[in-house]
């Protein structure tokens, strides 16, 4: 019974999640649109044109509101793709971390709360702020200082294994899932679920990041052709 309502919980959540993916791509989408004729910034350049024989970028970070926003918005599409990810796995069988419980463990004297109790869902909205501000502006003040190679897919994946390397190592020990989850049952399985959904959170954040670039410098070309 209790498994079963557990299916329902996830399922119920992955409903939810996949209206507020739906939901915040179609804002992200509007707001680019909006500003597709703008110039773009000389930092906004970097994700996208090939380092300099990895000299270090000498432009000042400064994101403008319109990027932060962007920015804001690509992280919450990242971030809804990978909770809902692991929530997917984990309603399919396979021991997936839960990263709402994770912190919730930190409001919840140390025992992992229950599904959709007060600590848990105060710990799923910490972790939104994580990945949705912290997480993302750190990967675009990483890019921008071109410490990630600036290959796409190397670039998503090396910041993907940070934050999971960061989950495991700091985050796992202190909610007291042991260091790579060790104290979980099946901690293997749960690491590379683990793994896998913040690859995806990477690759999907520097998907949204970099398409507004892309598709305004594709327009400035025709314009000057």
């Amino acid at each position: 019974m209790r498994r079963q309502m557990s299916k329902i919980g996830d399922v119920s959540l992955l409903i939810l999640l996949s209206t507020l993916l739906n939901q915040a791509a179609f804002k992200w989408h509007t707001i680019c649109k909006t500003h597709l004729h703008e110039p773009l910034m000389e930092d906004d350049m970097i994700n996208v044109k090939p380092s300099d024989g990895g000299v270090q970028n000498k432009i000042p970070y400064r994101p403008n509101s319109q990027k932060a926003v962007q920015l804001i918005l690509a992280g919450l599409v990242a971030s809804v793709a990978m909770v809902a990810g692991s929530y997917l796995l984990r309603s399919f069988g396979v021991l997936a971390p839960d990263f709402a419980a994770q912190y919730g463990v930190f409001l919840n004297e140390g025992v992992h709360p229950t599904r959709f109790s007060m600590p848990w869902m105060i710990g799923l909205l910490w972790h939104f702020l994580n990945t949705i501000f912290i997480f993302t502006f750190l990967y675009d003040f990483l890019a921008h200082k071109r410490v990630l190679p600036n290959g796409r897919r190397s670039k998503a994946f090396l910041y993907g294994c940070f934050l999971w390397l960061f989950s495991g190592l700091v985050v796992a020990p202190l909610a007291g899932e042991g260091l790579m989850f060790r104290l979980m049952t099946d901690s293997f399985v749960m690491a590379v679920a683990g793994f896998v959904c913040w690859v995806v959170y990477a690759v999907v954040l520097d998907e949204m990041t970099r398409a507004r670039i892309v598709h305004r410098i594709e327009i400035a070309e025709k314009k000057a052709a």
